[in-house]
């Protein structure tokens, strides 16, 4: 799958998080797709992760994957469990539990979201509670000749401590394994063009 030229220079932004200083972005083989990738250091000592790909997948069938949140502890790694436990409003309370290695430590999370959609194109995630003094991000959709254009954004701080390398390394570690993840079960799933 090529990835355009144009699509790989879209830049993302959290309409809500401040400035961050920028890594160069750079375009990361992830499986057989192109992922348009940048790491930056957010607010205090948070980092934010950005990546664009092109999935060969309609916008419904990414839409299903990515807001099947009951469901997503099957194929994301680091989750163990992901469910809906409430509404406020017009937003979804979603509670994730998992875990994910530091180097040689390992180290269990729970956080819960408020997620608010846009339906077929935006899915923005906010920390309410849980093991983060920060975490936040969104999925944006837009449609594309060879499938749908998916933007990941997310800033993360942990309320615990992690030097700021390290935790780069581990955002970077989780976001393309994250990605990788959703590419490989949008391409399962029945819906293609």
């Amino acid at each position: 799958m090529t990835l355009l030229a144009a699509a790989m220079a879209v830049p993302l932004g959290l309409a809500h998080a401040a400035p961050a200083s920028r890594s160069a972005r750079q375009v990361i083989e992830v499986g057989t797709h192109q992922v348009s990738f940048a790491l930056a250091d957010g607010e205090d000592t948070s980092v934010r992760v950005e990546a664009t790909c092109v999935i060969e997948r309609p916008a419904e069938v990414v839409w299903r994957v990515l807001s099947d949140y009951d469901r997503l502890e099957e194929f994301v790694p680091f989750l163990s469990e992901s469910r809906v436990i409430g509404q406020e409003g017009e937003a979804i309370l979603l509670r994730q539990d998992g875990a994910v290695n530091l180097l040689i430590l390992s180290r269990r999370f729970t956080v819960t979201f408020l997620v608010t959609e846009q339906p077929m194109r935006d899915i923005a995630f906010d920390a309410i509670a849980g093991d983060f003094t920060r975490f936040r991000g969104r999925w944006h959709l837009e449609p594309h000749p060879d499938g749908t254009l998916v933007e990941h954004e997310v800033e993360v701080e942990p309320s615990f401590f992690a030097p700021r390398w390290a935790l780069r390394w581990l955002e970077r570690r989780v976001m393309l394994a994250s990605l990788k993840a959703v590419i490989a079960r949008c391409l399962q799933t029945e819906g293609l063009r």
